[in-house]
């Protein structure tokens, strides 16, 4: 037998397959809207980019918000070189019923579970109708609930706040010789947006900025908590004047209660004018963080003639607005709902993003980082590169308030080193921030 190697009979060749690494759109914004048609395949399209306001007047028709929304981006300033629209179903406020199968009667105690809250005892109160009367009434006053009503007679029909999904459970009467049964159903299965958004951010995460065709308080309460988790920049529109009140249930209120920084409320008194997305499309062509939000001009937007009293609450609540200044048609205040401002929420974002975009291709690129001081190294040489880009880009300070910590091979545990994970790098700097508001004195003298 030769001597041959086997390689002279069988060359095989393993290629390691890496997916490519992608980026958020941090200087792309979606409009959400529920226009039915726009189908183009089995499956339909759940969104779309568009270049420029023609694209969209060819998918949608004059006066939906659609198309509204394209004509307030592409007339902004900056003008956004690209926006996208996506298509979520109609919101449904959902409905459920209590059916009971025979009349309550004395000693009856009614019991049930509401959008997690267990309503306290109901007790048989003088009829069968009055006792489903105060169960109505107990369920109305649910976070959540927008109405209980009773038809006298066996059945209590809830409906539910728009953007909630309802929950009804552990109902039943108890006490009592004897006890009607008591079944819970669904009337009309609620639709929420934030299930239709995340349809979309299934397909293409290749956008940032978000605004939706509603204007419900509900439905930007649901897709606020979905923004927040979904790192999503999210302006919401409303119309309701409680916000410019001292009223504490407005969706400026309930915003700023839940902390949101993903989000700011945007009150403009004209519903049909799409000053949100306009505002958000013409400050994500900004770099992240170099811009503050406060001070911007909208081109189409008309100007609400609010008074300081106004406002002061809009201040105090966080909510933005679009009004005049001693002359100046000017956007108030830059703030997330939580009380950040939102070009520093924007960088943090696109710095949380892109850093970890930029380690990972390097792990997904090189040969190996090696668990040494040098391959250590390199990483920190990753950070800091996209660190000074920071510095470029207006978000952060200045080199010297970045500092980058990376802990030697020799001080991390065995069991570590034995896993391939390196822990404990950390870095720091101060914010470029912005100022909004000047002070000064000055003495003349003759």
């Amino acid at each position: 037998m030769s001597g041959g190697a086997i390689e002279d009979y069988v060359a095989v060749d393993i290629t390691i397959n890496s997916p490519t690494v992608t980026q958020e759109g941090f200087g792309l914004g979606l409009f959400a809207g529920d226009t039915a048609g726009w189908i183009t395949n089995n499956n339909g399209d759940l969104i779309r980019y568009y270049n420029n306001y023609v694209g969209v007047a060819a998918d949608f028709a004059p006066g939906t918000p659609e198309l509204k929304a394209a004509a307030a981006a592409f007339a902004a300033s900056p003008t956004p070189p690209k926006i996208a629209i996506g298509k979520v179903p109609a919101s449904v406020a959902g409905v459920m019923t209590i059916t009971f199968g025979a009349d309550l009667i004395a000693a009856n105690s009614f019991i049930a579970t509401v959008q997690g809250i267990v309503l306290a005892a109901t007790v048989y109160a003088v009829s069968n109708a009055a006792t489903l009367t105060a169960i109505c009434a107990k369920i109305a006053a649910i976070a959540g609930v927008t109405s209980a009503v009773s038809d006298g007679s066996h059945v209590i029909t809830v409906t539910f706040d728009f953007g909630t999904a309802p929950s009804i459970a552990a109902a039943a009467v108890t006490l009592g010789v004897t006890q009607a049964s008591t079944t819970v159903a669904t009337f009309a299965a609620a639709v929420l947006l934030s299930t239709g958004l995340t349809a979309i951010r299934a397909v293409d995460k290749g956008w940032y900025g978000l605004t939706t065709y509603s204007q419900v308080a509900g439905d930007l309460i649901d897709v606020s908590d979905w923004a927040e988790t979904n790192m999503v920049r999210h302006v919401g529109q409303t119309a309701d004047a409680a916000v410019l009140t001292s009223a504490v249930t407005d969706v400026g209120s309930k915003a700023q209660t839940k902390s949101y920084n993903q989000t700011t409320i945007f009150y403009h008194a004209i519903a049909t004018e799409q000053a949100a997305f306009e505002w958000l499309c013409q400050e994500l062509c900004e770099l992240p963080g170099s811009a503050t939000w406060m001070f911007k001009t909208l081109p189409t937007i008309t100007v609400d003639p609010l008074t300081p009293t106004q406002m002061g609450y809009c201040r105090a609540k966080n909510v933005a607005v679009y009004t005049a200044e001693t002359g100046v048609n000017m956007t108030e205040q830059g703030k997330t709902a939580g009380g950040q401002f939102i070009d520093i929420m924007f960088g943090r974002d696109w710095l949380r993003s892109t850093m970890k975009t930029d380690v990972f291709a390097l792990l997904t690129t090189a040969k190996k980082i090696p668990y040494t001081d040098a391959g250590a190294a390199q990483v920190e040489s990753i950070v800091r590169a996209r660190l000074k880009i920071g510095i470029n880009n207006g978000f952060i300070a200045d080199d010297k308030s970045v500092k980058v910590f990376v802990p030697k091979v020799t001080d991390q545990a065995v069991l570590d080193r034995a896993a391939r994970y390196f822990p404990g790098m950390t870095f720091s700097g101060n914010l470029a921030g912005a100022m909004h508001k000047i002070g000064m004195a000055g003495t003349l003298s003759v």
